[in-house]
């Protein structure tokens, strides 16, 4: 497990481990979410990149789907950081 790896509640209560790339909060919906990895081998140059609403229960992060109607503005914040870490 490396630095950035968690064990966390995925939807269906199983605990399951996550590599953490960024967290951030959107004040408008007053929700944290999570940007993360999931089964990332290591050493396959393809990535899948996941994002998704955290909740703490029980002192573990829970992840949750993104609700429909907030999904645009949070793919619109991701794309927002996204850019300014290509552009530095």
């Amino acid at each position: 497990m490396n630095n950035n790896s968690k064990e966390v509640i995925n939807e269906m209560g199983q605990s399951v481990t996550i590599d953490i790339i960024g967290q951030f909060r959107i004040d408008e919906v007053d929700r944290q979410y999570v940007i993360y990895t999931l089964n990332d081998d290591g050493v396959s140059e393809e990535l899948i990149i996941l994002i998704a609403q955290v909740e703490m229960e029980n002192g573990k992060m829970k992840l949750l789907s993104i609700p429909d109607k907030e999904r645009n503005m949070v793919v619109a914040f991701f794309n927002n950081i996204k850019d300014n870490i290509c552009e530095g």
